[in-house]
């Protein structure tokens, strides 16, 4: 796995925690509305990343054999 997946797949859980998080807060306390805008952007950034990282066009980025 290269450095880009590596990095794309663990700010993808960093985004899902603070995602579950905001939305099932621990002490049962409902998420702030300014809360959630960011939660989601957070999501919809590492989601975009993942796709780079893993999309059909990565493995040529990475200069892995076979890749045309």
């Amino acid at each position: 796995m290269s450095n880009a997946q590596t990095r794309a797949k663990l700010n993808w859980e960093v985004a899902c925690e603070r995602l579950r998080f905001t939305l099932e807060r621990p002490d049962g306390a409902d998420a702030q509305a300014a809360e959630l805008p960011a939660a989601f952007e957070l999501v919809r950034t590492a989601l975009e990343e993942l796709q780079q990282a893993f999309g059909p066009d990565a493995a040529r980025r990475d200069g892995k054999p076979g890749a045309s």
